[in-house]
């Protein structure tokens, strides 16, 4: 995957941020919104990652690495700090949290 997502566009993170219902919010509640609420294009993205041995992680911190982008930073903040939370496999561990900038 180059560094653009094509699917998953600059404009469709901002879209996730904006509908973060937390004042705090990580990684993994950007990463269900893009799921539910842009699921078309989070599938043709997640498909771009086929050739991974695991598609999912592959994306996933791609997806991370966009938001940490100097293109985002008058969209969102880093904190630099993690808490634990759910992962879309139903699993707890680890990820960035961010705050609306």
């Amino acid at each position: 995957m180059t560094n653009e997502m094509s699917y998953l566009t600059d404009e469709i993170l901002r879209c996730s941020v904006e509908k973060q219902s937390e004042n705090e919010f990580d990684t993994h509640d950007i990463i269900f919104t893009l799921m539910s609420d842009y699921s078309r294009n989070y599938g043709r993205q997640l498909c771009e990652c086929l050739d991974h041995v695991d598609p999912f992680v592959k994306l996933h911190t791609h997806i991370g690495q966009r938001l940490a982008s100097k293109k985002l930073s008058n969209t969102l903040r880093q904190l630099h700090r993690k808490r634990r939370s759910r992962n879309c496999r139903g699993k707890d561990d680890e990820c960035e949290m961010w705050v609306r900038a």
